[in-house]
C-alpha cells in the first residue's frame, strides 16, 4: 500500500484485525468534531436499495461454484465470479448504494488523514475529541481513532465497514513504523500517500464484501472451507490487481484530499470501484 500499491488489501495468511483493535470503549470513543456532516446523507441510501435480482444471485453462486471446481484449470479465473457478484448486487450502481457504512467509514477516515496533512495529528485529535490521547502510545491512539472512525455496530455491513478501516489503520500503522517511532510521524502524510490509503480501505471494504458472501456459500455447504482461503487468496489478488490497473481517475481522489471527502465523492468512488470489477 502506500505510495508503493494503491491497494494493499487483506495480506495473506494475517489476522483482518491489526494488535492495535480493541473493542470501543467509552474512554475511547469520541464524536468526530469535523467529519464531514454531509456524509450522513448516505443514512438514507439504504431505504432505497432493491433486492437483489434471485436470478443474478443463482448466477453468481454458480459461476463462484464452477470456479472453485475449476480452480487451476486454464481459463479459469476469480474474474466470472467477482464480476457476477457486482452484477448481483445491482450492477456498480447498486452495490454502490448497498455500501451505506463502508462510504460513511471510508469518507471519514479519508478526511481524518486530510485533518492530518493539512493541521498535524495532534491537532487532528483535537478535533476528533481525542486530545486527551496527545503524547499517549501509538498503539492507544490507534485504537481510539478505529473506534471513533468504524465503531462496532449491529450489522454485517458495520462490521465489514470496520474492517476494512482496521486494515488501512494497520498499514499506515506499519508503514510509517509507529511501533518505534513518535506518532508526530504521520505529520509527514504526502497527499498521494492519502488518496492512496482511501483507494486501500475502499478496495479492503469491497473484497470484504465478498467474503461475507464466500461464507454464506461455506454455511449452506456449497463450497468446503478448506477450499474458501484460497478462494479468498485469489480474489484478493485479482480485486488488488484490477484496482492497482485501471483505477486512472487521480482527480477524485485528489478531489477528495482536497475539498473533503463529502457524499457526492464518495459515492463516486465507490461506484468507480464496482464498475472495474463489474466489466
Amino acid at each position: 500500500m502506500g505510495t508503493s500499491s494503491s491497494f494493499g488489501g487483506p495480506k495473506n495468511g494475517t489476522s483482518l484485525l491489526p494488535p492495535f483493535a480493541t473493542p470501543p470503549s467509552d474512554s475511547q470513543n469520541g464524536n468526530n468534531g469535523t467529519q464531514d456532516n454531509s456524509q450522513q446523507g448516505q443514512n438514507n441510501d439504504s431505504k432505497n436499495i432493491q433486492n437483489p435480482d434471485t436470478g443474478k444471485w443463482s448466477t453468481a453462486k454458480g459461476n463462484l461454484s464452477r470456479y472453485v471446481r475449476n480452480r487451476g484449470n486454464t481459463g479459469s479465473t476469480p474474474k466470472k465470479a467477482v464480476q457476477s457478484y457486482v452484477r448481483a448486487s445491482g450492477g456498480s450502481s447498486g452495490a454502490s448504494r448497498a455500501a451505506r457504512s463502508g462510504k460513511i467509514s471510508v469518507g471519514g477516515y479519508g478526511n481524518f488523514l486530510r485533518g492530518i496533512a493539512s493541521d498535524g495529528i495532534n491537532k487532528t485529535l483535537e478535533n476528533y475529541n481525542l486530545k486527551h490521547l496527545i503524547g499517549k502510545p501509538s498503539e492507544q491512539v490507534f485504537a481510539a481513532i478505529a473506534d471513533s472512525l468504524a465503531p462496532t455496530g449491529a450489522t454485517n455491513e458495520d462490521a465489514v465497514a470496520r474492517k476494512a478501516i482496521l486494515e488501512s489503520l494497520q498499514d499506515l500503522f506499519t508503514e510509517h513504523k509507529l511501533e518505534s517511532n513518535d506518532i508526530s510521524t504521520l505529520n509527514n502524510l504526502s497527499e498521494e500517500e492519502l488518496q492512496d490509503y482511501v483507494l486501500d480501505a475502499t478496495g479492503t471494504y469491497v473484497f470484504s464484501k465478498f467474503v461475507e458472501e464466500l461464507s454464506i456459500a461455506i454455511e449452506k455447504g456449497s463450497i468446503d472451507k478448506s477450499e474458501a482461503y484460497d478462494i479468498e487468496v485469489d480474489v484478493e489478488d485479482y480485486i488488488r490487481g484490477r484496482l492497482e490497473s485501471e483505477f486512472k481517475d487521480r482527480d477524485i481522489l485528489s478531489s477528495g484530499s482536497k475539498e473533503g471527502f463529502n457524499k457526492r465523492i464518495m459515492d463516486e468512488i465507490f461506484e468507480k470501484v464496482y464498475k472495474i470489477l463489474e466489466d
